[in-house]
This record gives structure tokens, sequence and C-alpha cells, in this order.
């Protein structure tokens, strides 16, 4: 299969969460996949600076994929953002079980 096939199926599995998907949601999720394990953690402000997004920006694309969004609807709960305890202003993002779920199918597909 071409990268390129193989990259269509993957975004596929992003817009059956969201048809109207922006990419800029999907950056998102993709650097927290790549970051998970980053000994700091990974904060709100370190995607905003890695990606050049606004920190606003950041924020609501982490909340989009949320168990709640912020348009105060069920969400499809594959990222956790949670207060830092050393920095109460700042919060930590996580990938949940279905978040894991769903970077472990992206891998089997891109490394097929």
């Amino acid at each position: 299969m071409s990268s390129l096939k193989t990259l269509m199926i993957a975004l596929e599995q992003f817009r059956a969460i969201n048809p109207n998907i922006p990419i800029q949601q999907v950056q998102t999720f993709l650097y927290v996949c790549e970051h998970e394990n980053d000994p700091d953690g990974l904060s709100i402000k370190d995607i905003a600076i890695a990606l050049g997004f606004s920190h606003a920006s950041a924020s609501r694309n982490v909340a989009a994929f949320s168990s709640w969004t912020r348009h105060r609807k069920d969400g499809p709960s594959l990222l956790f953002a949670s207060e830092d305890m050393m920095h109460r202003s700042h919060k930590k993002v996580f990938l949940t079980k279905q978040g894991e779920r769903l970077k472990s199918t992206l891998e089997e597909l891109m490394n097929k």
C-alpha cells in the first residue's frame, strides 16, 4: 500500500470521530501521541509552542478530544488534561485508554 493511501486511511480514523475535523486537532492529537512519555509531561503551552498555535487554540484542540467538549457535548475521550500539582495554572495532557487505542491503530496502519 502506498504511503499516501495509508495516510488517507489513517485520516479516516479522525473523520470517524468528526467528519469536519480541523487539521489542527489532528496535529494536536498526534503531537500528544509522540510526546506522551516526556519526563516532564506535556503541557498545553508545550503543544502551543511546538505547533505554532495560540495557547487558546491548543486548549480548544485538547478540549475537542476530551470527554466533555467546550460546547458542553460528549466528546471522544481521547485526551485528558489535568492540573499540574506544581503549577496549578498549567495543565498536563495525557492519552486516555481510548486515545492509546487510536494511537495503536494509527501505528499499525503506518507500519503496514
